[in-house]
């Protein structure tokens, strides 16, 4: 691929766009590359079409997500979105740009004139925290700060499968860049929902679903039950720790219904030899082996049934 950075340098107004229902390592992504542009002296927005989610307000700039909106212009950079329609209505922006550079570590639809596509990094941010190496260009304070909360966010505070030595030793040298104890990342990302959050968490453990011994576990909530606990749609990871913390499950799903007719599905497995984006394909969706979703439009209880039938044939006699 061409030097990302030579386009960046070239270009005079850019948009940064990052997936929908959005996370840690989207929003640490989309800042390290907006700070990025801003020292190039470059016009740069960042937009996503999502509520961002509550464990990132401790981080400096979070606040010029989605403000001061580059419509059309010489440059968009796309980050962790495995296709383009997870960008929801920011979507239709991407046809007013010059060029679109595609940087992901999902299996990716391979959209963009350039991309840079690694499945298997642990994630985005560690993949732009390599580019910026490669490049020669520098990591500042400001920038380690974002990467490593995108690293620690997809990685569960570096607990899950895709964590390999070398992300550790990036971990290493970010936090040393930017002067920090792992511990000023883990709290704000891992131990602070709200009491809203702490709700819907306790509705979880009341309402969900084990099945063949907890083998399979579901959770289904509906439009309503977000209106009346008063989160937010990304508010809903909170669930999926619960299923996957019995000894023998294999599979969590949530199923959360964004509005009616419209339900989100996560996919989630600590069973290395279960690859739940296999799962989530069969509805259009996709993502990593251990962790994937989808989309469905139909009512929950339907999506409950589809997807249940699904995760059942799949996992078979595990």
């Amino acid at each position: 691929m061409r030097n990302i950075f030579n386009e960046i340098k070239s270009a005079e107004r850019i948009a940064i766009f990052a997936h929908a229902k959005t996370d840690g390592d989207a929003v640490g992504a989309s800042l390290a590359l907006f700070y990025y542009c801003k020292s190039q002296k470059k016009e740069v927005s960042v937009h996503i079409d999502s509520d961002i989610p509550q464990n990132l307000n401790f981080l400096d700039g979070v606040s010029v997500i989605n403000k001061g909106a580059i419509n059309k212009g010489d440059l968009a950079i796309v980050v962790d979105c495995a296709d383009v329609d997870r960008l929801g209505r920011n979507r239709f922006k991407l046809s007013k740009f010059k060029t679109v550079i595609n940087v992901d570590h999902h299996d990716n639809a391979n959209f963009g004139h350039l991309r840079y596509i690694k499945p298997e990094y642990s994630s985005t941010c560690e993949l732009i925290y390599d580019l910026f190496c490669q490049f020669g260009e520098e990591v500042t304070p400001l920038l380690a700060r974002y990467l490593v909360c995108g690293i620690l966010t997809d990685t569960g505070g570096l607990r899950f499968s895709n964590v390999t030595s070398e992300t550790l030793i990036k971990v290493a040298k970010l936090l040393q860049t930017c002067n920090a104890n792992i511990n000023d990342f883990m709290g704000p990302l891992f131990s602070s929902i709200t009491p809203e959050m702490f709700n819907l968490k306790k509705y979880a453990f009341e309402n969900i679903k084990l099945i063949d011994n907890g083998k399979i576990a579901i959770i289904t909530i509906q439009h309503q039950t977000l209106t009346d606990l008063g989160v937010m749609l990304t508010d809903t990871k909170v669930v999926l720790e619960i299923g996957l913390s019995l000894a023998n499950n294999l599979v969590m799903v949530a199923i959360t219904e964004g509005e009616p007719g419209v339900n989100y599905v996560s996919f989630r497995t600590k069973n290395r030899n279960i690859d739940v984006s296999s799962m989530a394909a069969q509805f259009g969706g996709g993502g990593h082996k251990m962790a994937s979703g989808c989309k469905l439009y139909c009512s929950i209880s339907e999506a409950e049934e589809k997807v249940y039938n699904v995760v059942k044939s799949m996992v078979g006699n595990l």
